[in-house]
Parts: structure tokens; sequence; C-alpha cells
């Protein structure tokens, strides 16, 4: 097996929404899932290619390819991230780690240690931080309530949202058989990641490395320790910990075709937990259904004395990186061996570092202005397609040709693409779009889809911002006509699904 590594940059806000112990409060995830990874690599996919080929089977079915989680990681981070041990401790001061495994803590003084962090060889742990911000919303559900500002049947919520310009790295671990097939994962540049994808979040960036040798340990103790690097479904009904663990070692000796690997039960040293795992499907908008699963950063002993050689503990190697447990083709059930019980302490920073992390901050604190005054933009072409007022004619009848084009719109395709595909739908669905006109000139939609001439052309970029991008010292062009365009249509599109519910035949 070999891995490409594929580093994530969210250029605006994303979310990945699970229930908070709060009925009105959605908190997000601080990483992305796999299962997310994996469909937004199937949609950047289908772009181009058909979902009936072996190819694609081989790559998002065939359980070959492993989607693992992408967790946050610092900009210039050469070694992994790592969810952090459950048997760790830290003093309130932050300076010290203790590692209950290992050590024993006596008197007050210490708290848990969780999360991310990067841990190089020597040990050294450098914590990373999600930076999330929590919005207020309020559902309002017609054209009049918007206007508005409020709602009279409507729902509030708050929900957490991860800000944008963070960095997360993931792996994707593929037999070698795919060697040359996983090669089309390198060219992505963009995906579309979370919930609310279609508005104005889930943008992010990638970049994506050579295809790259799986890192093995040569020498490994009798007796080791297992830690948990994403959350471990077990195949059959478990209640406990031992259980859960036991089945890990029956999966494993299965696959060696011997029991050699025994589970090694140590009570003060087995630091567990459990989580639900649950999720949604865009494509179906339904809910995932609901497993229970040992969490991430679980640990406990293994007994390995039987494996003598270096190519049986190597194989146990490879076992362990392709998964076990359920659903491992979305990252589920990666454990490594641990090598660092006891002997982790925090990295310390000397001052060309933190001078390095100010330039860095300095400049993307720039590129965010560029992109706020971005947003402004945006919102004025949203208040354009929310004012767009269009007439039905009698022989308008079906919404299926408006859906086709919002799917257009919702997906990663180029202005000039989606104007193509229009222009090849049947003619059924184009006369549909001819019969529904814009009231200000009367043109009809199908006409103001394919245009060069768009409605929100009165809006000059150029004169309202490129003064203020430039005094930034910048030069990117941050001016996109691609989502100008989408962004518009897919607003309007929207409202006129509403205007004409329940008026017609499905």
């Amino acid at each position: 097996m070999k891995k490409i590594e594929i580093t994530i940059t969210n250029d605006s806000e994303i979310i990945f929404a699970e229930k908070s112990g709060d009925q009105n409060m959605y908190a997000t995830k601080h990483y992305i899932p796999g299962s997310a990874i994996r469909g937004a690599l199937v949609a950047k996919y289908l772009e181009k290619n058909s979902d009936e080929t072996d190819e694609f089977y081989d790559l998002f079915l065939s359980g070959k390819v492993r989607f693992l989680p992408a967790y946050p990681c610092f900009e210039s981070q050469k070694n992994d991230t790592v969810v952090l041990p459950l048997s760790l401790m830290k003093n309130k001061k932050g300076t010290e780690i203790k590692d209950m495994a290992t050590d024993k803590i006596t008197g007050a003084g210490f708290k848990k240690l969780t999360g991310f962090a990067s841990v190089d060889e020597s040990g050294n742990v450098e914590p990373i931080e999600v930076v999330t911000q929590i919005s207020f919303h309020m559902s309002r559900n017609e054209d009049d309530e918007r206007s508005a500002g409020k709602s009279n049947d409507g729902s509030i919520f708050n929900y957490e949202y991860i800000q944008p310009n963070q960095c997360f790295k993931t792996t994707l671990i593929f037999d070698d058989e795919l060697e040359e097939k996983i090669k089309i994962f390198q060219k992505v540049r963009s995906l579309r990641l979370g919930r609310s994808r279609n508005s104005q979040y889930g943008k992010c960036k990638c970049d994506s490395s050579e295809i790259l040798p799986l890192s093995m340990s040569g020498d490994i103790p009798e007796k080791i320790m297992l830690i948990a690097t994403t959350p471990y479904i077990p195949a059959g009904p478990w209640q406990t910990t031992d259980e859960a663990i036991n089945s890990l070692v029956n999966e494993i000796n299965e696959v060696l075709g011997e029991n050699k690997v025994k589970y090694a039960f140590e009570p003060e040293n087995i630091f567990a937990n459990c989580e639900e795992i649950n999720g949604y499907v865009g494509v179906w908008h339904a809910k995932k259904p609901t497993f229970k699963a040992m969490a991430a950063g679980s640990i406990f002993p293994i007994d390995i004395s039987a494996l003598r050689t270096l190519e049986e503990k190597q194989l146990l190697q490879n076992i362990l990186y392709a998964g076990l447990g359920e659903n491992t083709e979305d990252g589920f059930g990666q454990f490594k061996v641990w090598n660092f019980a006891g002997k982790l302490q925090f990295k310390d920073h000397d001052k060309n570092i933190k001078n390095e992390k100010n330039k860095f901050e300095l400049k993307k604190g720039k590129e965010l202005i560029a992109d706020i005054l971005k947003e402004y933009y945006l919102a004025e072409v949203v208040k354009l397609a929310v004012s767009l007022e269009l007439r039905y004619s009698e022989d308008y009848k079906y919404k299926h040709a408006i859906r086709s084009v919002i799917d257009l719109m919702e997906s990663e395709k180029a202005m000039g693409d989606i104007i193509k595909d229009i222009e090849n739908f049947k003619d059924t669905a184009k006369d549909n779009l001819k019969n529904i006109f814009i009231v200000k000139d009367n043109s009809n939609l199908y006409v103001a889809l394919t245009s060069d001439s768009q409605p929100y052309g009165r809006l000059d970029f150029d004169e309202l911002y490129k003064s203020k991008i430039e005094s930034l010292g910048l030069t990117k062009d941050v001016y996109d006509k691609d989502e100008d365009y989408k962004t518009f249509w897919l607003r309007a599109l929207r409202h006129c699904l509403k205007n004409t519910a329940g008026d017609e035949n499905e």
C-alpha cells in the first residue's frame, strides 16, 4: 500500500454540524470527516467522468482506497497531526505533560490534555487549535418574512462553524494496484465541503503530494500500545471496551491466519471512550445511520510477542493501515503503534519561529480584508437576485428544467460550461425556461441564463473595490465571474421554485 496527502485550506467558513446538548445549538466537528472528503472527490470526479466505469468502482466503492479524516495542521507542518491519547494530562500552566499510562500523578494541579497536536520524532508536542465562531440563525419561510427580517412561525437556533484560512491534511491510503488511477486526485485544486456548501460556505482549495510510501516502524517491542487515530466501529455488537478490543484483536488474527496477537488486559493502561458516528448525505438530503464507535485517541496494550520476524511485524502494520471494523473506506478503524508513552513534552518556540508566525498572520489578515470586500460585493449580487421579478406564461408547466439548472449552479463547473450544458438541454426543458419571463426587459429565462450580459452586470466590482484591493498590496484577482453567475442564479431560481410551489404537475 501507498498514500497521497492532500492539504486543504478553507477559503470560506465550513460546517460539519452535529447536535449538541443544547436543543437550540448545532456544534461543528473540528476536523473534516473522511466521508465528506470521499463525497466531495466523488462530485469532483463526476464533473468529467462517468460513475459506470471500473475506475469509479475501484476508487470509491471497492474499499481499496481509504479516505482518512482531514485533521488540522500548521501551514508548513511536515509530520502528521495526531489525536492526542486519552491518557494524557497537563499541568494548569500548560508547561508539563504527564501520561497516566506510565506516570503516577499525585496531588492536584493537572487536567486532561485532549485535541489535536503536531508530534515530532523527539516527542515534542505542539497543540493545534481550530478557530470556530458561533452564529445566530432564524429560518424565514416566505419572501415577505425575509424582507421584514422576522418570522411568525420560523425556528431560531445557533450554529458553530470553522472560520476561514485554516489548514487541514487528509491521507488517502490505497492498494498498490491503483497507483495509476489514484493520480487523478493529484489534479484536484478545489473542493466544496460541509453543510450549506451551495451558499457561502464550504469553499476550499487543496494541494496534493506525490505518491508516498507508508512509514513502517522497524524495532517494535513485544508489548505495544495501540492508539486509534480515527474512530473504530466494531463489526459486531459490543457494549464494553474489552469487547471492542477483543473484536479488533480477532480481526487482526483472522488476517494473520494465526492467533499471534493477544489483548494484554491491564486495566490501569486502558484509556478509551466511545462516541456516536453520524452524518448527512447531501445528494439524498438524508441523515446517515448512527453507529457507536471507540473514540479516536483511545489507547490500550497489545501483546505481539508471537510475531518473531520483521516481515510479520510489518504485516501487522499493513493490517492497521488497511483499516479495521466497519466503514474503513471512510477512514474509520485506523490504528498506529504508539511509541511515545511517557516521552512527550511541550515544544519550545524560539523568537524566529514566532516572528515567522506573525508575518504569516499579517499576510492572512490582508487577504481576509480582501475576502470581506468580496463578500460585500456578493451580498449586492444576492440582493439583485432576490429582487428579480419573474412572470410565468400559461404554457409553463414543469419545474424539472429549473431544478436541472440549479444542479448545474451547485456544481463545480465554470460559467461557460454551465451555459453549454443549458444549450444542450432537450427541447422540452428549453421551452419551459422560455416560458418564464424577466419583467424588467421581458426577456425569457433561457436567454438570460445563456447570455453574456447578465442581470447583475450593472454592478461594477472594479469601480467599487479594486482600488481598495490594490491599496492593500495584494496582487491576486479576487473578482470571480463564475462565482457571481452561480451565486445570482442559484438564489434567483430558488425563489422561482418557491413562487411556483403547488402550481404545477410534477
